[in-house]
């Protein structure tokens, strides 16, 4: 790149490209798991620190929580990003209508922006889990904070099914320098 300008504006230009170089060193990995709780599980007003630990003791368990999907994208910093994890297989048509596929997997589409302490996240997310023959089977969108490597728990969006939680993990990850 050529640039012919004043002394100020080449400054100012540098500062963007070595801003830009910082930001790519960066990226986010955001990894969500879409859990089913039992019916049995009571959502106790508690901090959100022990619920996510006790929805990971319920998926150890025998009877407990069920893993229904999960998902995940790494991201660079300020970029949004998607992934789309999902299966397609035919379903026998019943006689009067054509086949059909069936449609499961997870949507993981997130912005992370890091903070300046590089310990902590602003993602906003848009976060989707497909089931047999529904649609959307639950759905968020909202932007949340967390810290490196903490897990937060997400409910849908109204008229998604309660029982139905993601539990999402930011990542920041610090890219080695390459040839500047």
């Amino acid at each position: 790149m050529v640039v012919v300008q004043t002394p100020a504006a080449h400054e100012m230009i540098a500062g963007h490209l070595a801003q830009m170089r910082h930001d790519q060193r960066i990226h986010v990995d955001v990894s969500v798991r879409f859990v089913r709780l039992p019916a049995t599980f009571e959502s106790r007003a508690s901090s959100e620190n022990s619920t996510v630990a006790r929805i990971e003791q319920a998926l150890s368990s025998p009877g407990g929580a069920a893993l229904i999907g999960r998902g995940g994208v790494i991201c660079i910093n300020g970029q949004r990003n998607f992934l789309l994890s999902t299966f397609v297989t035919p379903i026998p048509a019943a006689q009067d209508s054509p086949e059909r596929a069936m449609l499961r997997g997870t949507v993981v589409e997130a912005r992370p922006t890091v903070g300046e302490d590089d310990t902590t996240v602003t993602l906003e997310l848009s976060i989707a889990h497909y089931a047999d023959g529904e649609p959307v089977e639950w759905r968020a969108e909202d932007t949340v904070r967390c810290k490196d490597g903490e897990s937060l728990l997400l409910s849908g969006k109204p008229g998604c099914d309660p029982r139905i939680v993601a539990l999402m993990t930011a990542k920041i990850e610090h890219m080695d320098a390459v040839g500047d």
